[in-house]
């Protein structure tokens, strides 16, 4: 058996002191061997992942932006407007949804910025970076 895996069964009955210390090891190494259970790795990126891979999620809303019409593009934009995160998913899914309002509906960038609570500047910036 692995030692990872003999680490990981002890720790499910000790703390990350008992065990590294049983395992010559610190608590923190103990603690990111734990995290690296659940972490994953995108075949199509190349890149390692713990909850769905950014650049996946991205494709396949930029897919879902195209095919929504306007009823349905406002509600995404009533979340967007709440949303001020400013991760990379985040900032994708408002470049697509100022994308398809300028391009496919004719908005200006002041308009875009009303609806999505952001100074129009902001919204030009994004529109350019796509």
């Amino acid at each position: 058996m692995k030692l990872i895996f003999k680490i990981l069964k002890y720790r499910k009955t000790h703390t990350l002191e008992k065990t590294g210390q049983k395992f010559n090891l610190s608590g923190e190494r103990i603690r990111q061997l734990e995290l690296q259970k659940y972490r994953y790795r995108c075949k199509k990126h190349d890149r390692y992942y713990y909850n769905k891979c950014s650049f996946c999620f991205v494709e396949k809303y930029k897919l879902f932006i195209e095919k929504m019409d306007y009823e349905f593009l406002l509600n995404e934009i009533k979340k967007e407007a709440k949303n001020h995160k400013r991760d990379y998913i985040s900032i994708e899914k408002r470049k697509y949804i100022i994308r398809k309002l300028y391009d496919n509906y004719g908005k200006t960038f002041s308009e875009i910025g009303r609806l999505l609570n952001k100074h129009y500047t902001t919204i030009m910036n994004l529109y350019y970076k796509t």
